[in-house]
């Protein structure tokens, strides 16, 4: 599966790599992709992982984000 996920609140390229830190601890979670270009995160998980998990992630490494497929 693919979750995008979208943050304002990234804009370099150390956010990103926090974020895919984050994310990547998640069990199922297979590949985390980031661009503070689009402000977009894309996340590629197995069936076990919950979106809501994904935002939730993202909050706590400080990126308030949004589902945005």
């Amino acid at each position: 599966m693919t979750t995008i996920v979208r943050s304002d609140e990234i804009s370099c390229g150390g956010c990103t790599a926090t974020i895919e830190k984050a994310l990547m601890s998640v069990p199922g979670v297979t590949r985390v992709s980031g661009n503070p270009e689009t402000k977009v995160v894309t996340v590629e998980h197995d069936t076990s992982v919950d979106e809501h998990k994904i935002l939730e992630k993202m909050d706590e490494a400080g990126f308030a984000a949004e589902i945005v497929s």
